[in-house]
């Protein structure tokens, strides 16, 4: 029998040095033959390396008649199917995947950061000309001819280039209410001196409109607050605002590159100039102009639609150069228009109101386009009464009709105030017949419970407008009822 290697080795070392077998030997020998045993008869190992059923590694293939091979005693070899040839796919390279949508280009004013860069010369010493300036700015002081308009000049463009910094870029505010608090807002500063740092930033703050979004914004809002004589509160004087400002404001409001962002402070900042009074009527056409331009687009930032239509009702004009009541007829179509915003649609018919009319005007159509809005917003509220806009809308419609305070009483705003003075009579009982029928339906959005319900109210306008307007009314779909509120179980 012959023994493997592993049992003859320990078979060697259970004899000692002289050949004697050693009292283990035979144990070990007994252990070792088992072992072999055990070994040589399991199936795995059983047969030479080469041969089996070709599950060891190495192993080479059954053939016929031994196990795992085919033929006598064997098995058939499972070959894979192979598949038909798929067709092929016809790849588009070119268009995108559909409902994929690319992403906007990031607009310029907000990736091009540039500085405005002023050298050594251009910003004023900290030693001598600053201490100038100062005193510029104390009780009393004069001009002393160009040389103090130029360190003025100086200082303010230094000013307003610390906007573009990028280390600013967090804190441009700051740097604007610095002008005003440390520099405009100085209690001693002379009239003479404040004229030329009011000249010089209208003149070199237009220079941040080219540049990113922080001191564009900022450059605007500076330009829209300037007064030429700041408001007293003992006695009570109003700010007389700076007239000048006006112009780079306007010009930033026709410029279509100017994104919506800044034109909204600028039209604030515009009607701030053109509203008054006593502001030179050519100005006035122009910011109508310009308010008119953007509203007209659908397509601008609701916001700005809506500060449009607020500026054109606190200016007042409503015909243009040409004597043609432009803005009468633009306002009266944003309110009709559907496709619209509800706010945007309330603010044109709160601005209606605030119009400088004349008796030659169709008040009677002015009145049922304002029933035939109520009735479209009220329906529509209906349908979703939670939604935040609907407290501001049906309010700016009530100050369509009265005005708000005291002081709008004194301008004239509203549409029963314009029918209580003489020339305007004849049309005092169609726009109080519909300021009758829409309050119901401003009382029942701001103040529930009403004494008509809101279904009723809808339903008595609806039949007015059947009788007075063109159109007539609408159709009207019953508002699904509401299940009675419980209390819940104790």
């Amino acid at each position: 029998m012959l023994l493997p290697q592993s049992t003859m080795s320990l078979l060697r070392l259970s004899r000692g040095e002289d050949g004697h077998s050693r009292a283990t030997g035979w144990a070990t020998f007994v252990v070792s033959t088992c072992l072999w045993f055990c070994y040589s008869t399991t199936p795995a190992f059983a047969q030479p390396q080469g041969h089996g059923d070709g599950t060891r590694p190495g192993a080479r293939p059954p053939v016929g008649g031994q196990p795992g091979g085919f033929g006598a005693g064997g098995r058939r070899p499972v070959t894979a199917k192979i598949p038909d040839e798929a067709p092929p796919v016809n790849i588009d390279r070119e268009s995108l995947p559909p409902g994929y949508v690319p992403p906007r280009e990031v607009p310029a004013y907000l990736k091009d950061c540039k500085e405005w860069v002023l050298n050594n010369n251009e910003r004023p010493d900290t030693k001598k000309e600053l201490p100038r300036f100062n005193g510029l700015k104390a009780a009393g002081a004069q001009l002393n001819g160009k040389e103090d308009i130029d360190l003025i000049k100086k200082v303010i463009r230094s000013m307003l280039a610390d906007f573009t910094k990028k280390e600013n870029r967090e804190k441009v505010y700051k740097l604007r209410e610095d002008i005003f608090v440390k520099v405009l807002g100085f209690p001693q500063l002379t009239q003479p001196v404040k004229d030329v740092i009011l000249d010089v930033l209208v003149a070199e703050a237009p220079t941040l409109f080219d540049h990113c979004l922080e001191p564009r914004l900022n450059a605007v809002l500076l330009l829209s607050q300037l007064d030429k004589v700041q408001a007293i509160t003992v006695p009570p004087q109003p700010a007389v605002p700076y007239i000048a400002a006006c112009t780079p404001l306007l010009k930033l409001l026709n410029d279509p590159q100017q994104p919506d962002i800044v034109k909204i402070p600028a039209v604030i900042g515009v009607v701030r100039y053109a509203a008054p009074v006593n502001t030179n009527p050519d100005l006035k056409h122009k910011a109508v102009e310009a308010l008119s331009k953007l509203l007209k687009n659908p397509k601008t930032d609701i916001w700005l639609q809506w500060r449009c239509a607020e500026g054109l009702g606190q200016i007042g004009y409503f015909k243009n150069l040409a004597n043609q009541p432009v803005v009468l007829a633009l306002l009266r179509d944003v309110m009709n228009d559907s496709k619209r915003h509800w706010e945007v649609r309330a603010q044109a018919a709160r601005a209606l109101g605030r119009l400088n009319l004349d008796p030659a005007v169709d008040l009677k159509g002015v009145a049922v386009d304002l029933a035939s809005f109520a009735l479209q917003m009220t329906v529509e509220y209906q349908k979703n009464p939670k939604q935040s806009h609907w407290q501001g809308c049906f309010f700016n419609l009530y100050l369509a009709f009265r005005p708000l305070d005291a002081e709008e009483k004194k301008k004239g705003w509203g549409l029963l105030t314009l029918v209580g003075r003489p020339p305007f009579a004849p049309h005092s009982a169609i726009v109080t017949s519909v300021y009758q029928h829409c309050l119901p339906l401003i009382q029942n959005v701001l103040t529930p419970p009403a004494a008509v319900t809101l279904p009723e109210a809808i339903k008595n306008l609806n039949d007015w407008l059947k009788q007075n307007s063109p159109n007539g009314g609408v159709n009207i779909a019953p508002a699904a009822e509401q299940p009675p509120k419980t209390k819940p179980p104790a």
